[in-house]
């Protein structure tokens, strides 16, 4: 039966595409949901009606589905175009490079020519915004009184960035190459085995990646890490192998990596880990909220601001502190770029109140973005509070003193910008003499179930001091609190159901960027490896 109501809820895909697609998604859309009695965007945000849609970075599905409802861009998407613009883990290596290995496999190298103009942004970004994020650095990104000077250093900085890209993409072409020869020779693969059951590594073999799905291409550098000794026996020393070729030997020799490559490897693995963890976080059972979202941002854009959690914080500067400072400041730039600046202001705070109402992520947000939601919540709700509630008697006043007005300033030290902070001390529960007392002295105390109704600063207090008390589940705080704070639960109903990414979590990196091209239909292993769906099993 569940199976049956899931599928009563899908929208039908008919063979809707040619020249009027535009037109005829749009009609078939909108006849979809008067059929199912579903308001669109003229009752957007009220009960019955739509409130925001996701969906992908298509043209058209975004012009369609953004005249029903409030498009949110996905959070999927966005994260791989972090990476993929952020580090450029394919980006080209050098002629010299490819001539020199020329007879390997491309489909190991460089996965069929691969271009990142593929990759589609999100937001409002037209192709020529894209291609100038992908390339280069904007102008606009350093200001400066002396204009001269300004663009010189941005000139300086896009030349090392470049060269630091080339350099990286240099490296991990060694590591697919290297891999691509030991699946193409029964020698060296039979060597590998015996020598990683010899070192007690958990590794069944060398493994590569492919660029649809970018954390494969961390699992590779962790299984090249692992297996370090393994790798340089191989480059360093093949002449020791049995049954290898001159031609063979002399390739393998090519690939060796020296001592700054593997520091180098060390320092991206590490950096790269956080964000293999947002992927994984993101991939539950369900799709990924807006709450989640804002968390994978604010960690991110935290372990990136935070110099001393830098690999390399306590080194003296080297050419690798180097490295390291502008591949963090390269990845923080674009989690700027695609959660920030060509994010829409509503999802903005659609997903600022979704991680406010959320206990489990409501930590991670700043001191400024609290007050914000506190601030956005009391204007949304103002017309709210100047209802003519019934005002509280004096024995009310007496239930509501352990409901101090517990602001956000009170719990946190104030010189700290991002910090998980501490949960406050239950209350102790109020004695049975002091209630007594208060009867005897004619105070009528209030049970908690019995408490009028507050307005919406009120509830702000009652909600800031409640979810510090202890830690709560996102469905136990409001099926308990769901009444206490109805202002609140409603908007929290409403921006916390709302999923953060168009696709299935578990494949949303595994055909991100193949999904809109006619060959995913073939039935040739390649494309049939792009369209698995692919998850880590722990």
């Amino acid at each position: 039966m569940a199976g049956k109501r899931d599928k009563d809820r899908r929208l039908s895909k008919r063979s809707l595409f040619g020249t009027q697609a535009f037109i005829n998604i749009h009609r078939q859309k909108r006849f979809s949901l008067s059929q199912r009695n579903i308001e669109t965007v003229e009752s957007r945000g009220q009960s019955g009606g739509i409130s925001n849609s996701d969906t992908d970075d298509d043209q058209i599905i975004k012009s369609v589905m953004g005249s029903i409802a409030l498009r949110l861009s996905c959070i999927c998407h966005n994260l791989n175009l972090v990476l993929n613009h952020g580090i450029k883990l394919w980006i080209k290596p050098s002629h010299n490079l490819l001539d020199s290995t020329a007879d390997v496999d491309e489909v190991f190298i460089y996965y069929n020519n691969y271009n990142e103009s593929n990759i589609e942004s999100n937001g409002n970004s037209s192709p020529d915004d894209q291609e100038e994020i992908a390339c280069t650095y904007d102008k606009e990104d350093v200001s400066s009184d002396d204009e001269e000077s300004s663009e010189e250093e941005q000139a300086s900085t896009n030349e090392n960035v470049e060269q630091l890209f080339i350099y990286s993409s240099s490296i991990l072409f060694r590591l697919r190459k290297t891999i691509a020869n030991v699946k193409q020779s029964s020698v060296l693969q039979s060597f590998v085995f015996s020598e990683i059951k010899k070192q007690g590594l958990k590794l069944k073999n060398f493994s590569s990646d492919f660029h649809v799905r970018w954390n494969s291409t961390f699992l590779m550098i962790s299984m090249i890490i692992k297996a370090k000794y393994v790798y340089n026996k191989i480059t360093q020393d093949p002449g020791t192998i049995d049954g290898l070729t001159e031609k063979q030997v002399n390739k393998l020799k090519k690939l060796a990596l020296l001592s700054d490559d593997w520091k180098f490897l060390d320092i991206l693995h590490y950096n790269l880990a956080p964000f293999f963890e947002a992927t994984k976080f993101l991939s539950t059972k369900n799709f990924p909220t807006l709450s989640s979202a804002k968390f994978v941002q604010n960690t991110l854009k935290n372990f990136l601001e935070n110099e001393s959690s830098a690999k390399c914080f306590l080194l003296q500067p080297s050419p690798t502190v180097e490295r390291e400072n502008m591949l963090r400041a390269s990845l923080l730039k674009f989690i700027k770029v695609y959660f920030v600046e060509k994010m829409s202001t509503k999802q903005k705070l659609q997903s600022l109140l979704a991680c406010f109402f959320d206990p489990r992520t409501n930590e991670c947000l700043t001191e400024k973005e609290y007050q914000e939601a506190e601030s956005k919540l009391m204007k949304k709700f103002a017309k709210s509070a100047l209802r003519q509630y019934p005002r509280r008697s004096t024995h009310t006043n007496i239930c509501l003193q352990n409901e101090q007005n517990y602001s956000r300033s009170d719990m946190i030290d104030s010189s700290n910008d991002v910090q998980f902070h501490v949960s406050p001390e239950v209350p102790v529960k109020r004695k049975n003499g002091f209630a007594k007392l208060a009867t005897l002295c004619g105070f009528n105390l209030c049970e908690e179930k019995t408490q009028s109704k507050r307005n919406i600063k009120e509830e702000l207090s009652f909600f800031n001091y409640t979810i510090k008390a202890k830690t709560w589940k996102f469905d136990e705080f409001w099926y308990k609190y769901e009444n206490d704070i109805p202002m609140l639960a409603s908007k929290a109903r409403e921006v916390c159901t709302s999923p953060a990414s168009s696709v299935r979590p578990e494949s949303s990196f595994s055909v991100a960027n193949f999904i809109h091209r006619k060959e995913r239909s073939n039935l040739s292993s390649r494309n049939l490896r792009y369209s698995m769906l692919l998850k880590e099993k722990s």
